[in-house]
């Protein structure tokens, strides 16, 4: 039977291993663990640093979080099964990763702002070993931080979504907005996506980086004057068709009815 829990605090590690229960302004002061088969939903809920974990075929809904203490909130969903589905959810790790999928895990992302921070080179997310994502209208912020890495057999797809504020140090510590591993290529989609440099130094403001390929529909790419944009090692084989730039693009050979604007500014790319 479900159950509806409204306005409590929960000060220890909370783990739930059964039921599909919703938890509704809830404020969880430690992690929250979801087991499998455990199927809850979270509306509008405040939830510490540690975040949560979603693992063993566990299944969970996050409907907005409360961010009146401008607290940061890591999520992991981890082994085959294991599923989060998130709508506007501000998801930023310190001083490690954001959002991590692995093994298998799968989630939905929503008007989800992804960032991170702090001094090791954290991530906004990565998605490996078997895992799959799908980004809607997502925000993804990383100064001068990698975005997204998309590992060994896994994919993303990424429809309406923003990188912004990236760029990289030098050429020996390539990082920006994707870095893509082995990722399975046909499956990872970027549509209608906005690419920012935000770096007006002259140092790398773009890089994907890795050994691995996507498909680039419709999106704008626009990096300041004096931008450098770094090649990956390898040939790539990422696909970019009908996409704008500002400027030259020399990271794929494979441009289809893509367009250069060098004279337009960035409010021109703003809207895909």
């Amino acid at each position: 039977m479900q159950k509806k829990i409204e306005g409590k605090i929960f000060e220890e590690r909370f783990v739930i291993n059964n039921g599909c229960d919703i938890y509704d302004h809830c404020v969880f002061l430690d992690e929250v663990v979801i087991d499998g088969p455990a199927s809850p939903t979270f509306l509008k809920c405040t939830f510490c640093y540690e975040g949560v974990s979603i693992q063993n075929g566990g299944k969970g809904l996050f409907v907005e979080r409360d961010e009146k203490e401008e607290e940061f909130f890591k999520v992991r969903i981890d082994g085959k099964d294991s599923f989060g589905d998130f709508r506007d959810i501000l998801i930023e790790g310190l001083d490690e990763v954001s959002l991590n999928i692995s093994n298998g895990g799968s989630g939905n992302f929503s008007n989800c702002r992804l960032s991170s921070d702090g001094a090791n080179d954290p991530i906004c997310a990565y998605i490996d070993e078997g895992s799959s994502a799908n980004f809607s209208k997502c925000a993804f912020c990383c100064i001068p931080n990698d975005g997204v890495i998309i590992g060994k057999e896994s994919f993303a797809t990424f429809d309406h979504c923003l990188f912004s504020n990236f760029y990289t140090i030098d050429e020996f510590h390539p990082v920006g907005p994707v870095t893509l591993l082995d990722n399975i290529v046909e499956k990872t989609i970027f549509t209608k996506c906005r690419f920012f440099g935000s770096d007006e130094q002259g140092r790398f403001t773009f890089c994907i980086g890795g050994k691995g390929d996507a498909n680039f529909h419709s999106c704008n790419f626009f990096f300041p004057k004096g931008a450098i944009i770094l090649d990956k090692p390898h040939e790539s084989k990422s696909v970019y068709k009908n996409c704008r730039f500002n400027t030259e693009f020399p990271l794929s050979k494979n441009q289809v009815d893509c367009s250069y604007e060098p004279n337009a500014k960035e409010d021109d790319f703003l809207i895909v």
